[in-house]
């Protein structure tokens, strides 16, 4: 029972961590935006990094073959789909639309972290 609840714990450490990083990387696509500076390598940072730690999510969730991770997963594709949507606003001159999906992604993805990721691994336990 210990080593589950320190497997628990571990698991959620190093997803705030993940996420603590592309938090800040959102951090300066927001302050670039808002200085009217280029963007586009930030945000492609971004992309990128957000989709490095979903792909581990989800992979990590597709292993257990549980039917409740399914919509973890659609709300990744949905988080997937506003990057896209990132992505053209800013590159089409949208830049207010470009930082209330920013301000909706910050708020999306600490939803998604403190709610959704810590029921999965407060599921590990009993995946065993």
């Amino acid at each position: 029972m210990e080593s589950s609840a320190q497997e628990e714990r571990y698991i959620i450490e190093n997803l705030t961590e993940h996420y603590d990083r592309i938090f800040a990387i959102m951090g300066r696509v927001e302050d670039a935006i808002a200085e009217r500076q280029d963007a586009q390598l930030t945000i492609e940072g971004f992309a990128e990094s957000a989709e490095k730690q979903l792909m581990e999510e989800e992979e990590f969730l597709l292993r257990r073959d549980k039917p409740e991770f399914r919509f973890h997963l659609a709300q990744h594709r949905f988080f997937a789909r506003q990057v896209i949507l990132l992505k053209t606003a800013y590159r089409t001159g949208q830049l207010a639309l470009a930082k209330n999906i920013v301000d909706f992604l910050k708020m999306w993805l600490n939803y998604h972290l403190v709610n959704e990721c810590r029921k999965y691994a407060a599921a590990l336990p009993e995946m065993r």
